[in-house]
């Protein structure tokens, strides 16, 4: 039209039929989208609530699996692979969810979700559970098993500690170690609690691997008859041992009493005057008194100890073996006393004729001696030797007995000597008794004194005559 406005002719004729055609295509065209849509939409939503379909199907399964294993291995669920599996169906829901509202506007649902890993995941949790429940079972019924095992051995050892100790009530009653059953039982006591703690420690978990030391328990229960055995026996070396010693000393003690009662015996016999009875009475106590401390140290060692008691033998036998001779001594002080006596009147007889003679040369100064003078010599040398010769008779034993001179007629013997030298008579003897005599020969020959080797006539002054031989 423009193109012709100042020339030309208007000849533009429109496509009616194109525009129709268009026009009519707007309409088919929006059908076949809108049907398009409708069947894409109707296909997603058939293809989402398939997959929910299963998810909720798998959640079914999940709450059946985890209701069986609380029903039967409530102790044994797993929480964690519970809560994964149940996680699986909800992020796959979640994920189809998201899936389906992707394609809300365009495009085709295609989610598929894992369902055979989700299936798995709940046939696991039973499985599993079970699985842990027959091993759980089977760990209690093994700890269970070793563990009966254990308190059995125990029990076995008790019976064996109670047989010991009834043995040892029966059989050793005086040999006992009540420490050491004490400490036995204990042994036995004490593993019996280790195993029920260790026991109780693998209620729950883990294996139970307590082992009582039985060996050594044994041991400590065997060790119980033979120490008592050995003390036993020990006890019994102990007082055969004592005894023994006991035995020996009593034997001593015994000899020494003989000793002494055979001592006592020859004092009686030999020394009746002479005997200490203090003494004897104190030798004899010893011996009680000895006798006495072996007792009391032998029952000292009744129960224990080693019988350690010895007697003083050595002071013992002093103390007998001087009895005797102290007798002897107061035998011999005694003889000698009397000897003494004897000698002193002896030597009073030589001094008196020892004065005789100073008195008779007083008035004979030329006096040398005579008959007289020899024979009265003679009887106190005499005299002298007697007490000698009795004093060595009694050496050995014996009683000292004064000899049978008369010391008084030995004196008067020494004054008839004087007188009769002073008034010049000297062939009269004096014998013993001071009697003047007359010694005759057989041959009728006079003699002034006897004559040895043969018979003599003494003739007294009275007229008695005696015959006598005559040896020294």
């Amino acid at each position: 039209y423009e193109a012709v406005e100042t020339d030309g002719n208007f000849t533009y004729a429109p496509d009616t039929e194109a525009i129709s055609n268009a026009i009519a295509a707007i309409v088919t065209d929006a059908k076949g989208r809108h049907d398009a849509e409708m069947a894409r939409r109707q296909a997603n939503q058939e293809a989402y609530d398939a997959v929910v379909a299963q998810l909720d199907a798998l959640q079914n399964q999940l709450d059946d699996a985890i209701a069986n294993v609380e029903a039967n291995y409530a102790d044994f669920r797993d929480a964690e692979a519970e809560a994964a599996a149940q996680k699986l169906i909800t992020d796959a829901k979640a994920a189809a969810r998201t899936a389906f509202e992707a394609v809300a506007t365009e495009g085709n649902f295609e989610y598929a979700p894992d369902t055979e890993a989700i299936s798995n995941a709940i046939a696991a949790l039973v499985t599993d559970a079970k699985a842990r429940h027959d091993a759980e079972m089977a760990r209690r019924a093994a700890n269970e098993s070793a563990y009966n095992a254990v308190v059995a051995g125990l029990d076995e050892l008790q019976n064996q500690l109670d047989a010991a100790l009834a043995t040892l009530a029966e059989d050793y009653a005086d040999y006992r170690d009540p420490a050491a059953e004490e400490a036995a039982q204990q042994l036995i006591t004490d593993a019996k609690a280790a195993a029920q703690t260790a026991y109780e420690a693998v209620a729950e978990q883990g294996t139970f691997e307590y082992t009582a030391d039985t060996e050594s328990i044994a041991a400590a229960i065997a060790k119980l008859l033979t120490d008592a055995e050995a003390r036993r026996i020990a006890e019994l070396d102990r007082v055969q041992a004592n005894q023994a010693l006991y035995d020996g000393v009593i034997a001593q003690l015994d000899a020494l009493q003989e000793q002494l009662d055979t001592t006592l015996a020859t004092l009686a016999a030999d020394y009746a005057d002479f005997r200490d009875t203090d003494a004897e009475a104190a030798a004899q106590q010893m011996i009680t008194d000895a006798k006495a401390a072996a007792d009391a140290a032998f029952e000292a060692v009744a129960e224990e100890g080693v019988y350690s008691y010895t007697p003083d033998v050595e002071a013992i036998t002093e103390a007998i073996t001087s009895l005797v001779p102290d007798a002897e001594q107061r035998r011999v002080d005694y003889n000698t006393n009397l000897y003494d006596q004897d000698i002193a009147t002896v030597d009073h007889l030589q001094e008196l004729f020892d004065q005789a003679m100073a008195d008779i040369k007083a008035v004979r100064p030329d006096f040398e001696g005579d008959a007289n003078t020899s024979n009265v010599q003679e009887m106190i040398e005499d005299a002298r030797s007697q007490c000698d010769e009795e004093l060595a008779r009694v050496e050995e034993e014996g009683l000292y007995e004064a000899p049978a001179f008369d010391a008084e007629q030995v004196e008067a013997a020494i004054q008839a000597m004087k007188d009769n030298a002073i008034s010049g008579i000297s062939d009269i003897y004096v014998d013993y008794n001071g009697e003047e005599v007359m010694i005759f020969t057989m041959d009728g020959t006079r003699h002034n004194k006897p004559v040895v080797g043969q018979v003599n006539i003494f003739r007294y002054k009275n007229g008695k005559c005696v015959k006598t031989f005559v040896n020294k």
